[in-house]
């Protein structure tokens, strides 16, 4: 959204914004291209990307800012979707095709880049965030 508050609207922006905790500090560094209402992942030194705006899944290397389709999406095109990396594997959870919301889950490979499983999630979930957790309880 734009920062003015009498005439906001939306924008699509071609640069991301990262935060460093150790220098307490932000850096913009630029995309390459414009992408929407991004949910991201991080895995090993790559950010995986969806974008409301895009029928692919991106991988972006943050240390020579280069963006690249990493898998196209075809039937798994989705908006407003949450993303989560886990054990090896992206999980694209939710989101909305339409005016549908959707409750199943796509697990990835990321070694592979193929999509190993489609499950059922129990309610539907749009615009929500994702965390992995490894142990609960």
């Amino acid at each position: 959204m734009t920062e003015e508050s009498s005439n906001s609207s939306k924008i699509i922006l071609d640069c991301i914004q990262c935060y460093d905790p150790l220098k307490d500090s932000w850096t913009q560094l630029p995309l390459g291209r414009p992408l929407a209402r991004l949910s991201c992942a991080l895995y090993k030194d790559h950010f995986y990307m969806i974008s409301n705006n895009a029928s692919s899944i991106f991988r972006y290397d943050p240390n020579t800012c280069t963006l690249e389709e990493w898998k196209e999406l075809h039937d798994f095109n989705v908006e407003f979707a949450g993303l989560a990396a886990f054990n090896g594997k992206l999980v694209i959870s939710g989101g909305q095709k339409g005016s549908t919301t959707l409750n199943h889950m796509i697990v990835i490979d990321f070694q592979s880049a193929l999509v190993e499983n489609e499950v059922k999630m129990k309610r539907s979930r749009c615009m929500h965030g994702c965390v992995p957790i490894d142990k609960f309880g």
